[in-house]
């Protein structure tokens, strides 16, 4: 039984794989005390505060009434928040890099806008050039890249 080497890949694969190798493993202690633990405590938290502001409510005090809706979208909150964490880690993390990607789409697209060398734009820029050269030009409205 052989495995194909790493050149016999498709270049997708390989670039997928090394993704995958970049990211640390996940471990099980360190999701069961980061998430799992803080979600069985807030979920609790959210249950309790729920059947005493219904109790409340039930009591005649009003303003309990809105306490009593708000716990379970708390705690569905925390279930949302749960299942980012589980799917995607760190949410500051996954943000930069989907962030970093997207500059680096906007610029990839910017350099072939570039590469087609519009000459009227060309032409316009050195005429704005030669207008702050000669002095013109300085109320900063002029648009340069």
């Amino acid at each position: 039984m052989t495995t194909p080497s790493h050149a016999d890949q498709p270049a997708e694969d390989r670039d997928s794989a090394a993704t995958v190798s970049e990211q640390r493993p996940r471990s099980r202690s360190r999701d069961l005390w980061q998430l799992h633990i803080p979600l069985v405590v807030a979920l609790a938290i959210c249950t309790a505060a729920t059947i005493i502001e219904i109790s409340r409510a039930a009591d005649g005090v009003w303003r309990a009434w809105a306490y009593s809706f708000e716990w379970p979208l708390i705690g569905a909150f925390c279930i949302w928040m749960w299942i980012r964490f589980r799917r995607e880690g760190n949410p500051v993390t996954s943000s930069i890099r989907r962030w970093q990607d997207r500059v680096a789409a906007m610029e990839a697209e910017a350099d072939a806008a570039e590469a087609e060398a519009d000459p009227e734009l060309a032409a316009w820029r050195d005429y704005q050039r030669q207008v702050r050269q000669r002095g013109g030009g300085d109320r900063g409205d002029t648009i340069e890249r």
